[in-house]
């Protein structure tokens, strides 16, 4: 969340996070940095842009 996410949106970008790599829901909770979308996996991802 403090790399990734944060990097993009310093530069304008929307975000999209997947919770299958290092963050968590629990993460989510307490951090102030969030992304603008959240999916549980690729293929969720995949079926909300389709």
């Amino acid at each position: 969340l403090n790399t990734d996410i944060a990097g993009a949106h310093n530069v304008g970008l929307r975000t999209a996070l997947m919770l299958t790599g290092v963050a968590t829901q629990a993460d989510l909770a307490t951090s102030h940095v969030q992304p603008d979308a959240v999916y549980a996996d690729l293929p969720a991802l995949i079926a909300a842009w389709a």
